[in-house]
């Protein structure tokens, strides 16, 4: 939803609005689901609460009181490149639960060079530059560097360390680990994640849009467990990282 970083709605929308206004759509989207209204009604309700330059602590009030027992779920990928937007929420939230999704930083910087091949088509893999490795090596590195720092003042007990290759290799097994750490019930739906995607706000606020993350999601029907080590047959595979790199990856258990 990109909330985290900003104090008040009305700072938000000035910020986001000038960098990429696709960015405000989270929050709209959000309300049309809490709100079970269109569209243009989630517009108005921002557009008001923007207006009244609604603190963002307030606003996520709102939708936890407009969802009233579900859980929120707060899942902006950006959150933990900015490390006062972690801490923010410890200031904003009663105990929150943390649940820290990592993946082996080489597997990450191919996926988000594949990612820029698919859908921007920037350059070729096997020319990709310097300068593209090392931004993405970075993009990866930030937050989790913020997040291991976070992580020693949070309590061991409320947050949650997921590595995607267990994800994906023993899905079960990691599943319900999440949910007794979330203490919630387990079902044998969250092992299916590509089933009824309509009740998963998989979509943008326009009837063509998808949501902002995965854009191939839709066209997945199953888990891949062979994903999780796909990348050690690329060029990547032999790509030599920082020594800070590594170190992080070090600490979420990854070796060269």
């Amino acid at each position: 939803m990109h909330l985290l970083p900003y104090q008040n709605l009305a700072t938000r929308k000035q910020i986001l609005q000038a960098a990429n206004g696709i960015y405000l759509e989270g929050t709209i989207r959000a309300v049309m689901e809490a709100q079970k209204c269109t569209v243009d009604d989630a517009i108005c309700i921002m557009d008001n609460l923007e207006l009244q330059e609604l603190p963002t602590k307030k606003f996520y009030q709102l939708l936890q009181k407009w969802i009233g027992e579900r859980v929120l779920v707060e899942k902006t990928p950006g959150n933990a490149s900015r490390i006062e937007a972690l801490y923010n929420i410890e200031n904003w939230f009663d105990e929150p639960l943390y649940v820290i999704l990592v993946r082996h930083p080489l597997a990450t910087i191919n996926s988000m060079l594949q990612y820029d091949k698919e859908f921007f088509h920037h350059f070729d893999l096997g020319v990709t530059s310097e300068k593209n490795l090392r931004y993405n090596e970075l993009t990866w590195a930030l937050p989790y560097y913020n997040i291991l720092q976070f992580m020693e003042k949070i309590p061991r007990d409320r947050y949650f360390i997921v590595r995607f290759e267990d994800l994906l290799q023993k899905q079960q097994h990691v599943m319900e680990n999440i949910c007794q750490f979330l203490k919630i019930d387990f079902c044998e739906e969250v092992l299916q994640p590509y089933q009824n995607k309509q009740h998963k706000m998989l979509d943008g606020i326009k009837q063509i849009e998808f949501a902002v993350g995965d854009h191939k999601f839709h066209q997945y029907r199953s888990i891949h467990p062979e994903v999780a080590t796909a990348w050690k047959a690329s060029s990547i595979a032999d790509l030599p990282l920082s020594d800070i790199s590594w170190e992080i990856a070090r600490k979420f258990g990854y070796t060269k």
